[in-house]
């Protein structure tokens, strides 16, 4: 689980750039990162991939690791 803010970023990223045959795995994603809910070991593969590219764009800086 992520703070509000970032699980916000994430979600609203994928929404403005998901088609609209993707929605069902929009869903996923969206609960998963919401509810903590888990999902079949192909699913879940998908939602990585997803979840990096999201990240990538909307995530914190990578200093902030360095806070840690």
């Amino acid at each position: 689980m992520f703070p509000n803010g970032i699980t916000n970023n994430l979600i609203n990223y994928m929404e403005s750039n998901i088609q609209i045959g993707e929605r069902t795995i929009f869903e996923c994603y969206r609960n998963r990162l919401t509810y903590g809910c888990g999902y079949i070991t192909e699913v879940e593969e998908i939602l990585d991939e997803i979840h990096e590219i999201c990240w990538d764009e909307v995530g914190p800086p990578w200093w902030v690791d360095l806070l840690e």
